[in-house]
């Protein structure tokens, strides 16, 4: 059941990013009300085996509670014509009826913990995949067949004294005199106020804009 639940908790959240990505198209189309039927069913459906979960969940617990009185009903029920009749000691019967109900609150205490790894266990299912590359999202060795070949990049990217202002307002330049150098496996932070150019130079090495002024020279080498 825990599987399930998860199956449908991770469909409620594609469908979710689906919708908050797309909301302007949604929009447009006027397609609201399809995607708030589609997401209100999602989440009734849930809502269905979060409440069968919830049950296992009381049954469990009752079992456990209800255990502790039934193993003391049995000893003592079992014990005391026992010593009426003069087969067994006093002392022997207490020792087996503590024994019992120890025994029955090791198992309640222990339903506890159960519920808790039955609801742990969908969570680890879904990080364990994401710690360790060996394992798919099924929780199974991954098929290196599917890896394919892994490929070495090598190379560079280099700002050489780039300017640049957007043509809607020309007369403010976000670049002015950029000089930039990113080698292989480095990490390079651009830090500034909102305003400051961070976007404007990804968009500049992703030639969404060309820039006025400079040159950008991009070495890439694919090793196979």
């Amino acid at each position: 059941m825990t599987v399930k639940i998860k199956c449908k908790r991770n469909l409620i959240f594609c469908i979710s990013v689906e919708i908050i990505e797309n909301v302007r198209t949604i929009q447009l189309l006027t397609r609201e009300e399809y995607f708030l039927s589609k997401f209100t069913a999602s989440v009734e459906t849930l809502r269905s085996e979060d409440v069968k979960a919830a049950k296992l969940d009381a049954i469990v617990l009752a079992i456990a509670f209800a255990s502790v009185y039934f193993c003391d009903f049995i000893s003592n029920g079992v014990g005391i014509p026992l010593i009426y009749n003069g087969y067994v000691k006093s002392n022997g019967v207490y020792i087996a009826a503590m024994n019992v109900t120890m025994t029955s609150y090791a198992i309640q205490f222990a339903s506890w913990s159960l519920i808790d790894i039955l609801h742990a266990k969908p969570a680890a299912e879904s990080l364990i995949p994401l710690i360790d590359e060996s394992i798919d999202d099924d929780g199974f060795a991954a098929d290196e067949t599917k890896k394919g070949i892994e490929k070495r990049i090598d190379g560079k990217i280099e700002v050489r004294n780039v300017s640049f202002a957007y043509p809607a307002r020309p007369d403010l330049k976000v670049a002015n005199g950029l000089n930039l150098r990113a080698d292989i496996a480095k990490t390079i932070a651009l830090v500034g106020p909102s305003g400051g150019g961070k976007s404007t130079i990804i968009q500049l090495l992703e030639r969404f804009y060309e820039p006025q002024g400079g040159n950008i020279v991009s070495f890439i080498l694919l090793l196979i």
